[in-house]
């Protein structure tokens, strides 16, 4: 409709998509130079090197299964390299140009390889020199013994009893997960899943500051809702508001993952999107049975309601506001108190209100690699589930509370 176009040239014309595009570029090619650096073999390769390796490894559509006789041929493929050839440099820094041409197409699941035998929370290729021909072919019990160790560090280190039903349905889950385990190339969705949370952040926060104005008043504002509000009506008004909100946001988000899939999979590639997550080291011990691609429809998905989460609590804000400056500051001091209260790490303040607020909402690595859930009334709800439910609620509670606001203020 025409108010929806007006209202929304308003907050968000041609120059602030604009804006707005350049900005998301910018973050994600510095996000994409963090990964591509730690892909460096070693201190002289350059970036245009690295990329040059990865365009050699994307056009390898080769999968295998990860066997107790592949783990057992890339261990002594290891020991081979490590007994005849130096793996550091004289800094102390891998070589991992030494090791990647021993291993080729190995290279990758190499570091899930390593997570296995590795001490939880470390990473020590040394480890798999010492293994013994029963702890190779132990390979998978290891990795659901650890998950059990992780399930029962975590209900400690949070002071959260995990029932006993709960911890068998995990472990039970865990155990279905496809032995051997199919893995291939899959870095573009690998590095997908790394970086879309800090970029989503990005697009809450430009979702907070773009939709800000909406309802803030100023001079200008005041006269044109006068206005348009005897044409449409007050309630009416504000209900085009809302839309205009949604709108907006969408367009910033379809925006961000459109230059976010482009951009990423041009670089590291599309392939691998049907193999499971636990081919990648970060998500070995993951307790999902999902793809890539499945995991980032997933993070799409969540991402979205992260940041219609983040539109309506910022209208909800700024009908408090009687400037648009001051709306604009009410919506920054919203997002820093987000950001401080996860710094704490306080898992309850984490377990009962924060992970249902838009930042910590898109804590993606967190989210699929821990192993807590939800009691709802005697049952336990997934928290890829139940967080975003909640958060679908909270956005109506929003909903509800800016019509209400918007019908007590007076516009004289």
């Amino acid at each position: 409709m025409k108010i929806i176009d007006l209202e929304r040239k308003r907050i968000l014309g041609m120059k602030n998509i604009c804006i707005v595009t350049l900005v998301l570029i910018f973050i994600l090619l510095f996000l994409i130079y963090i990964i591509l650096s730690d892909y460096k073999e070693n201190n002289k390769q350059s970036l245009l090197q690295v990329y040059e390796n990865i365009k050699e490894d994307r056009k390898s559509t080769k999968t295998d299964l990860l066997t107790i006789d592949k783990v057992r041929d890339i261990k002594d493929k290891y020991k081979k390299v490590y007994k005849s050839k130096k793996l550091t440099d004289d800094n102390g820094n891998e070589r991992k140009d030494v090791l990647n041409s021993e291993l080729k197409e190995d290279k990758y699941i190499f570091r899930t390889i390593v997570a296995n035998y590795s001490p939880i929370s470390e990473y020590d290729p040394s480890h798999i020199l010492d293994i013994s021909n029963q702890q190779t072919n132990d390979f998978y019990k290891i990795r659901l013994d650890k998950i059990e160790q992780l399930i029962e560090d975590e209900s400690r280190s949070n002071n959260l009893e995990v029932p006993p039903k709960e911890k068998t349905r995990i472990l039970e889950d865990v155990s279905k997960m496809q032995k051997p385990l199919k893995y291939g190339y899959a870095e573009g969705y690998e590095v997908a899943g790394s970086i879309i949370g800090p970029f989503t952040k990005i697009i809450i926060i430009i979702v907070g500051i773009i939709i800000a104005p909406l309802f803030s008043e100023d001079k200008q504002t005041k006269m044109n809702e006068i206005i348009l509000s005897t044409k449409f009506g007050k309630n009416k008004l504000t209900f085009y508001r809302i839309l205009t909100g949604l709108l907006a946001t969408t367009i910033i988000y379809l925006t961000g993952v459109t230059i976010f899939s482009i951009i990423t999979f041009s670089i590291f590639g599309i392939q691998g999107g049907n193999l499971h997550i636990q081919g990648g080291a970060g998500y070995w011990f993951s307790p999902y049975n999902i793809t890539y691609l499945q995991q980032f429809i997933i993070n799409i998905v969540i991402g979205y309601i992260a940041c219609i989460l983040m539109a309506f609590i910022t209208m909800f804000i700024t009908t408090f506001a009687k400037k648009v400056t001051h709306g604009v500051i009410f919506t920054i001091i919203f997002t820093i108190l987000m950001v401080v209260m996860e710094l704490q790490k306080i898992h309850y303040l984490n377990y009962y209100f924060l992970n249902f607020l838009p930042w910590n909402l898109i804590n993606y690595f967190n989210m699929y690699k821990t192993y807590y859930s939800y009691n709802l009334f005697g049952v336990q709800i997934d928290k890829i589930i139940f967080q975003p439910v909640v958060a679908l609620i909270i956005i109506l509670v929003a909903f509800v509370g800016i019509l209400c606001r918007k019908k007590k203020t007076r516009y004289l």
